[in-house]
């Protein structure tokens, strides 16, 4: 077996030599004998996507094993789909125990202290290490119960969670009928993910191993930084970034000289200058033109970032979401052409925007009637009377968690950070300096800095 490690900083065109390496491979096998994987439905699918156009003679189905790792198990052991746990067999668990379980967490955990517990318990099934870090938050008789209980409750309705996916996979211990392996996003595998990889693959011919250390974000929920670091095998750095100029490089070279664990990669810039701009506060930075990325290491800094861009008349996305619904403004639309017409037709877009259980006489505008904060009401306002273009927005707000794999030509980063985060710092620095290095390249051509105003914070560092 020949296993060759791809080192990929950001903008080195990662997904790029990958291609390349498929295509290469596609000279002495045929798709159906070549896995790509990645730790996110997203990365697996960009590969296929890419695929796909690059390699027109094939058709989806031939890429058969470009899936994640949870994909692969799934369809190896045969599962259906009823058979995987929902939303709503996490609220029916938590009901019965007397609890609030979502089943859904963040780097932030900001849903439910109870799904704490429940995360802790797939944290020690895919990283024990990890795990352990947790447990002087948790209190241990409860862990217990509700751990125990857990696994009773998937038993007993015959569900899985999918954790479960991959425990069964390396117990069946049946690797998968390909010759050749792309492993991407290397660096964001947990330790359970790993075994299974070892499981799978074990009877390639060739296995290419590509992420990045640096930008490893998901510690918090196993992520085996230290595995990747230690795989033996030929190893490539991609030596050239597209995207960073060459200021903000430099600046994300001081935050990788402060991690002590990290494979040593030089590669060099655009060939721009670039420019980092400090600033006190996002007010002194003018937006109205250009592509902006605004981020943050937690969620609750980016509310003040949403607030003035409301107060700007910006339009804006945050996670993924547009800031004026256009269901909203369908809602608006229709409410003001009744006032018009006076004719009292079903408000059947207004959703929770009005009682349309009351007839409405129009006598009063929208932004009187709607069921929306007074600020809200008047932000759609300032925008419909500018004339914005509601269906696109120029600026992304999100956490950096969020914008992981994304790039702008301008990028706001805040360097406030919270309580938690100040502990799991002191605790584990190189985490999160990972996500301040994450952050910091995301930008293409400038970077503005706002310096935490907070108690906690990254640090900002002198070029």
């Amino acid at each position: 077996m020949k296993i060759d490690i791809i080192f990929g900083p950001p903008g080195t065109g990662k997904t790029t030599k990958l291609l390349n390496i498929l295509e290469d491979e596609l000279k002495r096998h045929s798709p159906k004998e070549i896995a790509y994987v990645s730790f996110s439905r997203k990365g697996a699918y960009e590969g296929k996507d890419r695929a796909l156009i690059k390699f027109p003679k094939y058709s989806e189905s031939d890429f058969e094993y470009f899936r994640t790792l949870h994909s692969i198990a799934f369809r190896t052991l045969g599962i259906g789909k009823g058979m995987m746990i929902t939303k709503n067999h996490y609220k029916m668990f938590g009901e019965k125990l007397g609890f609030k379980f979502s089943g859904y967490f963040t780097e932030d955990m900001q849903n439910t202290k109870d799904d704490a517990y429940l995360n802790y318990d797939i944290l020690m099934r895919n990283n024990k290490d990890a795990a352990k870090k947790l447990l002087g938050t948790l209190e241990a008789q409860q862990l217990r119960y509700i751990q125990l209980n857990y696994k009773h409750f998937r038993e007993t309705l015959g569900i899985l969670d999918f954790t479960d996916l991959i425990e069964m996979f390396i117990r069946k211990n049946k690797s998968v009928p390909v010759k050749v392996a792309i492993i991407d996003e290397a660096q964001d595998l947990t330790s359970l993910q790993w075994q299974m990889v070892l499981v799978a693959f074990r009877d390639c011919e060739n296995i290419y191993i590509a992420g990045d250390d640096d930008q490893a974000l998901y510690q918090w929920s196993g992520a085996d930084v230290k595995f990747f670091l230690n795989i033996k095998g030929n190893q490539h750095v991609l030596n050239k970034s597209y995207r960073l100029p060459r200021n903000i490089l430099e600046y994300s070279k001081l935050i990788t000289n402060l991690i002590s664990f990290r494979a040593d990669k030089e590669y060099t810039h655009n060939g721009e200058e670039g420019d980092i701009i400090v600033v006190k506060h996002i007010s002194e930075i003018d937006m109205s033109k250009g592509e902006w990325m605004i981020i943050s290491r937690n969620v609750q800094y980016l509310l003040e970032v949403q607030d003035y861009l409301r107060s700007q008349a910006l339009m804006f996305t945050y996670k993924g979401k547009i800031s004026v619904p256009p269901s909203h403004i369908k809602a608006i639309n229709q409410y003001e052409k009744n006032r018009k017409t006076k004719k009292d037709e079903r408000m059947y877009l207004l959703g929770d925007l009005v009682d349309t259980t009351v007839k409405q006489n129009y006598d009063k505008p929208w932004y009187e009637v709607f069921n929306l904060h007074e600020n809200i009401a008047t932000y759609y306002r300032d925008i419909l009377r500018s004339k914005v273009n509601t269906k696109e927005s120029h600026i992304e707000v999100n956490t950096i968690h969020g914008v992981k794999g994304g790039e702008k030509e301008n990028v706001v980063i805040l360097l406030d950070y919270s309580r938690n985060v100040n502990k799991n710092w002191n605790e584990d620095p190189d985490s999160e300096l990972r996500c301040y290095y994450v952050g910091v390249t995301r930008a293409k051509k400038n970077l503005y800095i706002i310096p935490s105003s907070s108690r906690y914070g990254f640090p900002l560092l002198e070029l």
